[in-house]
């Protein structure tokens, strides 16, 4: 595959080109935008999106108005340019598309990732990569970054421990195979009087609530295919050390950090299903016997603000309760959030091609299951 610029000589235009004079406030924004793909599908129920839907996305995009934005279920750089340019954003992709492509999953043996890395795209007339044409897709993060936001992408990792090997039954073939869930991407981004640290992540779904034993949390290594289909709480709590340990490492650079994504789970309400232990306690170590592994970490949106649907319909069914969140270091969570949070609800929207107003029997397959949602970060 092409690729246009070293790292660092990217870092270096992105730094010198194209941007508007520095801002001390970052928009930081998070975007699950449901199987994004061109020329193919995820799933065969799918429905491919049409250039309208794109533009569609784009108006979603320009009314969430974020400088960095943490993508899941994209699964291309070429689907993600549909949406985000790159002569206004540099796109960053898990390299976990490219471990695909060299056929490395579901097992990506560790000796054989030395090569595998993720990729910034900064030249906006170069190819970006797609499967062909039919091809099967699969699900990756990204993260992007608006290029006159004056932040600069100083580097990128791939967090491949988090995308665990499972034993799933295909719920379009009821087979069952074994897989992988998604990688984690980990970009360091510093701008003006700014430096953060910014880990795009997907984790499993069909866990929102329920117990996340600590067999599996504490012991994510003891897995092996049995010919059963792993129960996605099991997974789920699975991911839960790779998760800790990044964030003890994050912890320990000190360099302020956020988790961005979907995390599949119903946090503000978990611990009313009385099935304990539960993601949160989980992740910040209070549901851990050691006290010295606690991580002191504040979560975005909290309390009422985490209960609001992307559609009207849905205010009073589980879907008004968030599972997509921004967890902060503690000490970087702003202190006034809640005033800058924004939940963008696509009933709010017009549709640019036809100035109709969405509607979810019309457009909640154009759009996603999923509502972007933003904060600012002073």
């Amino acid at each position: 595959m092409l690729r246009t610029f070293s790292f660092s000589l990217l870092v270096l235009m992105i730094a010198l080109g194209g941007f508007g004079p520095t801002r001390a406030d970052v928009v930081l924004g998070s975007w699950n935008i449901r199987t994004l793909a061109t020329n193919g599908t995820v799933f065969p129920d799918d429905v491919p999106r049409t250039d309208a839907d794109f533009a569609l996305l784009r108006t979603a995009r320009d009314r969430l108005g974020a400088d960095v934005i943490a993508l899941q279920e994209v699964t291309s750089p070429h689907a993600v340019a549909k949406v985000f340019p790159a002569s206004d954003y540099v796109i960053c992709f898990s390299g976990q598309y490219d471990a695909d492509e060299a056929g490395l999953a579901p097992w990506y043996p560790p000796e054989k990732l030395g090569g595998i890395k993720p990729t910034c795209y900064g030249d906006a007339n170069a190819p970006f990569p797609d499967p062909t044409a039919g091809a099967p897709r699969k699900q990756y993060v990204a993260v992007v970054v608006r290029r006159a936001s004056g932040m600069v992408v100083e580097s990128v990792r791939d967090v491949p421990e988090l995308g665990l090997t499972v034993e799933e039954e295909n719920r379009d073939t009821k087979q069952m195979e074994i897989r992988s869930v998604r990688w984690g991407l980990e970009a360091t981004l510093a701008g003006d009087r700014k430096r953060f640290r910014l880990l795009a992540v997907h984790l499993k779904s069909g866990c929102n609530t329920g117990e996340l034993r600590e067999v599996n949390w504490n012991n994510p290594t003891t897995w092996s295919p049995n010919g059963r289909n792993d129960h996605a709480c099991m997974t789920l709590a699975r991911q839960m050390a790779p998760l800790r340990s990044w964030l003890a490492r994050a912890r320990a650079d000190a360099v302020p950090f956020v988790i961005a994504g979907d995390m599949n789970r119903r946090i503000d309400i978990e611990a009313a299903d009385e099935q304990t232990p539960d993601f949160w306690p989980v992740l910040t170590g209070a549901a851990t016997p050691r006290a010295d592994d606690d991580q002191p970490l504040a979560r975005v949106p909290e309390g009422e603000k985490s209960k609001k649907a992307c559609w009207p319909e849905d205010d009073k069914s589980v879907f008004v309760n968030a599972i997509d969140y921004f967890i902060f270091d503690a000490q970087f969570r702003p202190a006034d959030w809640g005033a800058s949070y924004t939940k963008l609800r696509y009933a709010d929207m017009v549709d640019p091609v036809t100035s109709k107003k969405l509607t979810k029997k019309d457009d909640a397959g154009r759009t996603s299951d999923h509502c972007p949602f933003s904060v600012r970060l002073k």
